[in-house]
């Protein structure tokens, strides 16, 4: 059967659907899916006995973050990109506090904070340079804690990249 979100849904014993997500997290607290320690556990504690291996499919900000955050718990992740070298392109990329923290998280925080510069102010505006949203960077780092900041693209890239050892990095696959 397929749900309103086009997610497959199973018919539950009490007669609702339920989504694959669902029946996976039901299954994962059941205990009957290996075991994966959340971030900040200590890798090895309680694991089944599977390999802790894991392929990453795309050189990007994303890939490269998750392959980080893998690493960083134990699991060894290969990145596999298809592009032949590992450009640096792109525009700018504005992070607010929860970027930071989860940079941070997998240990590239402080790299990225050096090499950003702080927005203290700034917004959204049409190709005619009328104001669509505006936004308070200081008002949001009283608040949050955290500076909102803009680094290049390829800097950030570059930041990752830099992270995991080279071999675990298949470019040109």
């Amino acid at each position: 059967v397929i749900g309103s979100r086009g997610c497959r849904v199973a018919p539950r014993f009490s007669g609702y659907r339920t989504s694959r997500t669902t029946r996976v997290r039901r299954a994962h607290r059941g205990g009957n899916l290996p075991y994966a320690p959340r971030l900040g556990q200590e890798a090895g504690k309680g694991e089944a006995d599977v390999g802790r291996n894991a392929v990453v499919v795309g050189g990007g900000i994303g890939g490269l973050a998750a392959a980080i955050g893998l690493r960083r718990i134990g699991w060894e992740a290969t990145v596999v990109e298809r592009a032949a070298v590992l450009a640096d392109v792109g525009a700018g990329i504005s992070l607010a506090a929860n970027g930071i923290r989860a940079l941070d998280a997998l240990g590239a925080g402080q790299a990225v904070r050096a090499a950003a510069r702080y927005q203290r102010s700034g917004g959204t505006r049409t190709p005619g340079g009328r104001w669509l949203a505006r936004m308070d960077g200081v008002a949001l780092e009283r608040e949050t804690g955290t500076p909102i900041v803009g680094i290049p693209r390829a800097a950030l890239h570059r930041l990752l990249r830099e992270a995991p050892p080279r071999e675990a990095l298949l470019i040109g696959a």
